[in-house]
């Protein structure tokens, strides 16, 4: 799998989350867009039963925090490269130095984002797990 594909699976992985239907859950309504869209689709062609539901938003509760802590780190990191190249330029050293914060915020992600899959794949079946990938192929094909 290449790093483009584990960064998509952090918003796969709060799809699960907030597929549970639990009082506390938001709903994933409350975000649009094209991406969000796609992994609706995604939750729903997974028929997780309410067993598996359960069990990934345990998961994805449990990196609750780390999972927050990388969207912080993420937006820290692009604010940072929006501000070096708009007072520097994009061929400055300054921007090529921000450009190395958001590569490493992206790899940090990926591995945490590894992780929590490794948890949760055993938790799905086979066939979901051909669903879940055949899914993420084609949204990275739509380059979303």
């Amino acid at each position: 799998m290449n790093l483009k594909s584990y960064l998509c699976l952090p918003v796969l992985c709060s799809t699960f989350a907030l597929s549970a239907p639990l009082a506390s859950a938001r709903p994933f309504s409350q975000f649009n867009g094209p991406i969000a869209q796609e992994f609706m689709k995604i939750r729903d062609d997974l028929n997780l039963t309410q067993s598996q539901r359960s069990q990934v938003r345990e998961v994805l509760l449990s990196h609750k925090d780390e999972l927050k802590a990388q969207r912080a780190a993420a937006q820290d990191a692009r604010s940072k490269m929006k501000s070096a190249t708009e007072t520097y330029g994009a061929d400055s050293k300054e921007a090529d130095t921000a450009a190395d914060g958001i590569a490493s915020v992206a790899k940090s992600r990926a591995l945490l984002v590894a992780s929590i899959f490794s948890e949760i794949r055993p938790i799905l079946t086979p066939e979901q797990i051909k669903t879940l990938e055949d899914a993420r192929a084609s949204f990275l094909s739509k380059g979303l």
